[in-house]
């Protein structure tokens, strides 16, 4: 009989912010406990920017003001009834939308949850950094690499102007920023890899910012279809954390669940132990160190991780990674909140009994006969789903094979 694998995380790293206080503080034991609760919710669907790189791959919403009916939900319910460890506060852009931002920011606060803003930072004004000093604990704004790196991804002369908006938040505040830099299999006009510029970025950072935590580095991997020519390869992952281990500066990398199969080869390469001994004692995530930088490896966390997405239109996902399927991703919703109350739908995603869950219980056979099972859990079952294959990671040849024998000779 095959073994059964609990679904304990498939939050996709985007939607929950940079993870920047993620293995400051870590315990060697990896107890169960009760699961912890992230919710995320789109403030509006609007984006002043057409990054090359964006998962957004809906066309122009209908309705791209901010949902009131949703929105009022989110603070009753987070209020009164489910208090998550992180609130994230997302968009498309979020600072767009600034007095329902600070409306909502000011109706989900809590002592007890940890309060985040996903942005660009282009709209962050003096003003708007005021109001949100008290009501935001963790600025994630998104720099994708040196200047020609991040204004290639994000447009002309953005770099500078979100850099400006950094200081304003480093001078006007006490709050603590987690850089969010995508990286892509590719490279720059000037023909140098996107990834080489990240590792610039970093020592960057230690230059303007020094290297006391204030400012962490996340790196957030690209999330595409099988398919996509910028997905990461493993010896990109090898390099940017070779490279980003020597800058000094504080650094994540978000290992997800779609490149969870390629943690076995890229830990073994870098001769570092591929399972955690370290867990974060506030989320339960495991970590594994190389010189200043800190690898989160999902797939491998023994606690729950009960992430929720609600989008503008009120649909409720699992992580952000249906954002790549555009108008499709409605399909993929675990709950619509004009058919059935928030409440209810997060309850039964924290005691395990939402119907979602069921498709992924039985490891498939490829997966259970495989020596790295234990290094992987399986890899990214929740993206086999949305792209046909089942639940079934589809970015692993060797689990796709024996369904899949042509994907297999395309990818080897």
């Amino acid at each position: 009989m095959r073994r059964l694998a609990r679904m304990t995380n498939y939050m996709g790293a985007s939607s929950f912010g940079s993870f920047a206080p993620v293995g400051e503080s870590v315990t060697g034991s990896n107890t169960e406990g009760p699961g912890r609760r992230y919710l995320a919710v789109e403030i509006g669907e609007t984006c002043q920017l057409t990054c090359r790189h964006c998962i957004y791959h809906r066309p122009k919403s209908r309705t791209p003001m901010p949902n009131e009916r949703v929105l009022d939900q989110v603070m009753s319910t987070v209020q009164t009834v489910y208090r998550p460890l992180w609130i994230t506060l997302a968009g498309k852009e979020p600072t767009i939308y600034r007095r329902k931002l600070v409306e909502v920011a000011r109706g989900v606060r809590s002592p007890d949850t940890l309060n985040i803003l996903m942005t660009n930072g282009l709209l962050l004004n003096d003003q708007l950094i005021d109001e949100l000093a008290d009501l935001i604990d963790l600025f994630d704004i998104s720099v994708d690499g040196t200047r020609a790196a991040h204004d290639w991804m994000r447009g002309e002369g953005t770099y500078d102007r979100t850099w400006d908006r950094i200081g304003a938040i480093l001078t006007r505040t006490d709050r603590r920023i987690g850089l969010i830099a995508t990286a892509i299999h590719g490279r720059l006009d000037n023909g140098k890899r996107q990834t080489d510029t990240l590792v610039s970025l970093a020592k960057e950072i230690v230059e303007r910012c020094g290297a006391d935590g204030r400012v962490v580095l996340a790196t957030s991997l690209y999330y595409g279809p099988p398919d996509d020519p910028m997905l990461l390869q493993p010896a990109d992952l090898i390099d940017l954390i070779s490279g980003l281990s020597t800058s000094g500066c504080p650094s994540r990398v978000l290992l997800t669940a779609n490149y969870a199969h390629q943690w076995p080869q890229v830990s073994r390469a870098l001769g570092i132990q591929s399972t955690p001994e370290d867990f974060d004692t506030m989320t339960g995530l495991p970590v594994v160190r190389f010189g200043s930088v800190t690898v989160i490896l999902f797939n491998l966390s023994q606690v729950p991780q009960v992430s929720a997405r609600i989008s503008n239109d009120g649909l409720v996902f699992l992580g952000c990674n249906h954002l790549t399927l555009g108008d499709a991703a409605a399909d993929h919703a675990i709950a619509d909140l004009s058919r059935e109350p928030l409440t209810g739908v997060l309850e039964q995603l924290a005691d395990g009994s939402r119907p979602v869950y069921a498709k992924f219980q039985a490891i498939p056979a490829a997966c259970d006969s495989c020596p790295d099972l234990g290094i992987c859990n399986a890899g990214d079952r929740l993206s086999g789903t949305y792209f046909q294959r089942g639940a079934i990671d589809p970015f692993c040849t060797r689990a796709v094979a024996p369904l899949h024998p042509r994907t297999a000779m395309l990818d080897s």
